[in-house]
Parts: structure tokens; sequence; C-alpha cells
């Protein structure tokens, strides 16, 4: 038996910076659903996504926002609070040892039309399990507008992860969820850094000193991480329309927006003073980086 769910969703737009799989996963789901306002930029910004550039101090792996570095419960806990729904998470622990029970929790959802978002292998790779041939699984990647069939390589070495939207549990505020999404910045900015990863001011600063230490890995990917966060402004219109008593706070992270926009327009010449071992010239770029490590005390409310 073959079963495809209806209206499963689009690609994402990528042209237009909806770059996060995370986001995107939790959107198709929820409009899915019926939730057209829970959107890619509403799931960017109650994530903290938008806000948050990522700095992997770990080089031989890879996270392309915090969502993908701190996945877990007490990061799907604030954001299915936020939009009044119960989950169920399966980590690959789980997963690895009752296969068959959870692959037929997935026909399960798809029989009642809401697709279930699957973290592969990789930290910042999701997809959405949107139906089943048989015993195959049929997914909706996100990249292209097609359904392909999802191969499971389990194992206990692999990182898979199983999110099951529940039922509504209550009716939320959007005023009041945007609110605590502009809110929340300065926090995340200020986040403590773990020995993987490092967040928000303390990662402009890791990645600037890596950079003219002579390290470049995944150099393409901060410099498109700050030409996505860039986009924050879509956010924070949202939130300003809600909530104008936000206005001095929302001005700030406007400007941040602005000066990651900038700072991503120097992709190329960083790129080319690295690789010509130009350091006069990566020493400008290294800086330019550093202002946005400077700005954060901006909006975090301190001078350091």
């Amino acid at each position: 038996m073959k079963k495809i769910i209806e209206n499963y969703g689009t690609p994402l737009k990528f042209h237009e910076a909806e770059n996060y799989l995370f986001c995107g996963a939790f959107a198709k789901t929820m409009q899915r659903i019926g939730h057209a306002d829970f959107d890619y930029w509403f799931f960017s910004g109650v994530t903290g996504d938008t806000f948050t550039q990522v700095f992997s101090r770990n080089f031989n792996k890879y996270y392309d926002c915090l969502s993908s570095a701190v996945f877990g419960k007490e990061h799907l806990d604030s954001i299915f609070d936020a939009i009044g729904y119960n989950y169920t998470l399966v980590d690959n622990t789980e997963f690895y040892k009752y296969p068959d029970k959870y692959f037929l929790k997935i026909k399960e959802w798809v029989d009642k039309d809401v697709p279930v978002i699957v973290k592969e292998t990789a930290d910042s790779w999701y997809s959405l399990a949107v139906g089943y041939d048989g015993d195959t699984i049929l997914k909706f990647g996100m990249m292209d507008d097609e359904v392909h069939p999802f191969t499971f390589n389990l194992s206990e070495e692999t990182n898979y992860a199983l999110l099951f939207v529940g039922d509504k549990i209550r009716d939320i505020n959007i005023a009041e969820v945007y609110k605590s999404v502009v809110l929340s910045v300065p926090s995340l900015l200020n986040k403590t850094s773990t020995d993987e990863v490092s967040f928000g001011k303390q990662a402009y600063i890791d990645w600037a000193d890596s950079l003219f230490a002579g390290r470049n890995e995944f150099i393409d990917d901060y410099f498109m991480w700050l030409g996505t966060n860039a986009h924050m402004a879509t956010v924070l219109e949202r939130a300003l329309v809600l909530n104008s008593e936000l206005k001095p706070l929302i001005d700030k992270l406007a400007k941040f927006g602005e000066i990651n926009s900038q700072t991503f327009n120097i992709s190329g010449e960083t790129q080319q003073a690295f690789s010509e071992n130009n350091k006069a010239k990566l020493e400008e770029s290294c800086a330019k980086i550093k202002e946005l490590a400077a700005y954060c005390d901006e909006i975090i409310g301190r001078k350091t």
C-alpha cells in the first residue's frame, strides 16, 4: 500500500534566505496541520536561529544554526511551548532498538496527514517523512519538489531523531510569542560556549581568531549564515507591529542585521586574502567580523 500526504509543502526559498532546514521542517509540518502563520520566519525567530551565529570549535563537525547545535529536549520544549503543542522525541538509541515500532508510528502519522520531522545523521540536515510505499518510508527533503525513498542506515553510531508533533494543548497569544522572541535575543548573543560550539558574540570572536590563525574550515558556510541572519528584519518587523513598546531593542537588532549583511559582503575578499596568505587584508576582514561581537554588547546591555 502507498500513501503520500497531500500538500505536504514546497521547497524552501533559498534565494530568499530560507536556509535553515530545521525551521523549514517545522514550518511545513505546522502549516500542513493548519497554521499558516507558523511559517519559516516565525520559526526562525522562535528557535533563535535567525539571531544566533554559531561557530564549531570542533573543526571536524559542522552546525549551521543554534537549533542544530543544541538539538534536544530543552530546546524543543521551548519551541513547542511557544506554539502550544505537545510532541514526542525519539532519539537514535530508541529508534535503533525498535525500528519496526517507529516505522509503524511514522505510518500512523502519515495516515493522519501529519508529517514527521526527521533529523538525519548530519547535525544540520532535516527532512520530512511524508509518505510510505509498503515498508519504505518516503521523504520530502525541502531541497527540491520531489518525494524520495528514505533509506535509514541505523546503527548505534548514527544520530537519527524522529520528532512527532502531537496534540494542541493550548491557544497562544501571537503578540506575546513575538515579544518573547525579541526579549530572548540578548541572552542568546551571550550564551555560554560549550567544548563543541560557541554562540553569538563569542562565535564571532572565535571565528575571526581561527581565520587569522590559519583555519578556514566551513568559511563559505559561516558567511552564508551571516547573510541568512541578515534577514532577521522579517521577524523584527512582525514583532514591532504587535509590540510597539519594544522599538528601542528592535531598532538595535535591526542595525545588528544590517551589520551582518555588510560583513557578509566581504566574503569574497576574505577568502581571497586567506588563499593568498595576505595577512594585512585578512586582519581587516577579521576586524570587521569582530565588529559584530562588539555590537553584541550594545544588545546585551553592557560594555566590555
